[in-house]
């Protein structure tokens, strides 16, 4: 046994050289049809651009409690005509509200097509690396869901300290993000949508919760990864959370003893109208 170990030694880079292949042409599999895609596809770089179809969509199969009729969604056509059209249109002529709205249902929307492609799943843990993985043609770029919210929704929100409530808008189709719009985000509905998304996010104690007997402040830890954007005004992602709380259930921030803390537990279950049907508790707390 032990003179064959040289032997193995001897074909292992040929070994690992061959496994890289085998992740190169998996990677090239991903991104080469948007890629071609991009390619042929003429772009239009409007000063203003309305997601007609995709609205139309979530007025169909989204409901007021930010859950999706998946099963319908799924077999509607008019799901692929909506990424056709995003490939058709770039932002870069758009107002900076325009373009915090392309790009926040650009993200909504791909991601919506992401768990319908997978679909019937139960929890968005189903998706493997599907967010990141995945490619798109948006605009002319190639862009994957991940990239969309990191490279474009984060970078044009920093830019701005005002209504940083725009980030709750942002849904990547599990119960834990804030629930999905029943239409499409537009520039004169933008502050008001947002901030109305952020009142039914942190108002919702599965989200931000004070146990005032122990002293401790619970938030969700997607505030935490949203603080850079809400401390732009002034806050902590707990203070910016406490703002919104009703006055009977908000903590005293200047209280030093108390503690700041997170949930442990992300919820992945998908935001599945079908799902939740049989639960009406759960629609209660998203409808909070």
């Amino acid at each position: 046994m032990l003179t064959k170990f040289p032997a193995l030694i001897k074909y292992f880079p040929f070994v690992m050289i061959a496994m890289g292949l085998i992740f190169m042409l998996m990677h090239a599999g991903r991104v080469i049809p948007a890629a071609i895609v991009s390619i042929v596809t003429p772009v239009k770089h409007p000063t203003q651009f309305t997601f007609d179809t995709y609205d139309k969509l979530l007025r169909k199969y989204v409901s007021a409690d930010g859950l999706v009729d998946y099963t319908g969604l799924k077999k509607d056509p008019r799901l692929g005509e909506a990424v056709k059209e995003l490939a058709r249109m770039a932002p870069d002529k758009l107002s900076y509200q325009g373009q915090v709205c392309y790009w926040i249902n650009a993200h909504n929307l791909l991601a919506l097509k992401i768990i319908c492609d997978r679909y019937p799943i139960k929890s968005t843990a189903a998706l493997d690396v599907d967010m990141s993985a995945r490619k798109f043609d948006v605009g002319g770029e190639v862009l994957s869901v991940q990239k969309i919210f990191r490279l474009k929704i984060f970078p044009l929100l920093k830019r701005s300290s005002a209504v940083p409530e725009k980030i709750f808008l942002v849904c990547a189709g599990s119960v834990s993000y804030p629930p999905l719009t029943d239409h499409a985000i537009e520039p004169d509905g933008l502050d008001a949508d947002a901030r109305a998304a952020a009142y039914k996010y942190i108002t919702n104690p599965k989200n931000v919760y004070f146990d005032n007997d122990r002293g401790i402040f619970y938030i969700a830890p997607l505030l935490k990864r949203y603080e850079p954007i809400l401390s732009q005004v002034g806050e902590t992602a707990h203070g910016f959370a406490a703002l919104y709380m009703p006055s009977d259930k908000a903590p005293d921030m200047t209280d030093i003893m108390i503690t700041r803390s997170f949930f442990k537990n992300v919820d992945l279950r998908l935001n599945d109208r079908a799902a939740f049907k049989s639960e009406p508790q759960v629609i209660d707390d998203l409808m909070r």
